[in-house]
This record gives structure tokens, sequence and C-alpha cells, in this order.
């Protein structure tokens, strides 16, 4: 849900939260108001009660939705006592605004480092916890989706086939699957018939075709070619 102040909270009843609404944006700004994602992203920046750990998210956020933090977040990343989960966060808003290079130094700095291999995965192993291990991996994986960079199918296999106990890495997963969808330019149509009336719709790409209905028309919905 996109609350009142422009955030994204799990439930309607819930309070917004970067790292929440720094992963829709990856996945699906157009779903929800991106003028008012922007505004919550600057705001949180702006608090000076804001967590790093959320202001790297809301850098990320920001990078999704085109905003021009790419010197920002070069700035952050100067800072020697970083931690890894920031790191990845602004790697991944690296590679959202195209700069392939450094997002990819994030990458290979951290598998060099934290990387096990175990035919056919790869996964970054950073302590006795496991959700954060798998955690750590689909947001790595990001990166090298994002990025195109050589690893990035093992570390997605590892936390497709590895479930956490207390941390959802859903979005993860379907931020590295709609990166590694084509960008066909292949066109696919079909024809509805409802409402006493029949139209051919045609799909470029990716793009989308929402169909509102009455309840009753709904009933006589019928799809052809």
């Amino acid at each position: 849900y996109q609350i009142y102040d422009g955030g994204i909270a799990l439930f309607s009843y819930d309070s917004s939260s970067p790292v929440l609404s720094a992963k829709v944006c990856s996945a699906a700004k157009e779903i929800f108001d991106r003028v008012d994602l922007k505004s919550y992203f600057y705001s949180r920046i702006d608090d000076e009660r804001t967590p790093s750990l959320d202001v790297a998210a809301c850098y990320w956020g920001l990078a999704a939705l085109g905003e021009p933090v790419l010197t920002d977040i070069y700035r952050f990343l100067d800072d020697k006592e970083i931690g890894w989960k920031e790191k990845l966060y602004y790697g991944i808003a690296l590679a959202e605004l195209g700069d392939i290079e450094s997002a990819g130094n994030i990458y290979r700095e951290i598998i060099k480092q934290y990387g096990q291999y175990v035919k056919p995965y790869v996964y970054l192993n950073m302590g006795e916890d496991r959700d954060v291990n798998i955690e750590m991996t689909a947001l790595c994986a990001i990166i090298g989706i994002k990025g195109n960079i050589l690893g990035h199918d093992e570390l997605f296999r590892y936390t497709m086939n590895n479930s956490t106990d207390d941390i959802l890495t859903n979005l993860e997963r379907l931020i590295y699957l709609t990166s590694k969808t084509p960008d066909t330019k292949q066109e696919s149509s079909f024809t509805y018939s409802a409402a006493g009336k029949s139209e051919k719709v045609a799909i470029k790409g990716l793009e989308r075709y929402r169909l509102v209905l009455t309840g009753d028309a709904f009933k006589e919905l019928q799809f052809n070619n």
C-alpha cells in the first residue's frame, strides 16, 4: 500500500518502509505514484534521524525512479565505515543509473571476500545467520543481473532453492526476474468480447493492458484470436 506520506507499507495500517519502497520501485514503479515516492525518499534523506541503512535504501529508490543522485551515492561510498548491506543498496542504485563499472566493483569485492562456491550455487557466507546470508546473496544477484556480471545466475539459483525463516526475499527475486526478462520487440494480440462489443488489443513487448468491467459484463467476457 502507498500510504499518506508517499512511501510503501506492507499493510494499509502499517508505517512506510524506505527499504520496501525502494524494492517496489525496482520491481514495479509504474503501479504507484512516482511523484509521491520521490518526495517520500527525499524527505527521509533530509531527516537527520533516518538511519544510514534507510538513507541508502532511499537512494536506491530514487535511482530506480531515474533521479540524478549519482554524485551523492559516490560521496556515501567514500565512507570507510559503511556496512555491506548499505554498499549493496548503493551498488544496486549505481546499476539502476547505468554505472555498471562501479556497481561491478562492489559486486566483485563482496564475492571475493564472502563468496562460497558449491555447484550449482554461489552464495555469500557472512556469518552464522542463514537468513542474512540468503538476503545478501539475493541483493548481490540483483546487481549481477542489472550489470550482466558473471555469476548472477548461480547467486539467484541459491536464493530460489533456499528458504529463509524470518526475512522475505520475494521482492528481490521479482526484481531479478523482471530485469532478466528481455525487452522483446514482439507484438502480441487478442480479441475480447464483453458488454455487447468486440475489440482487438495489441500489446508490444512488455506493455500491459487493463480492462475494467462490471460484474455482469465480466460474466459475458470471452477471448479469441
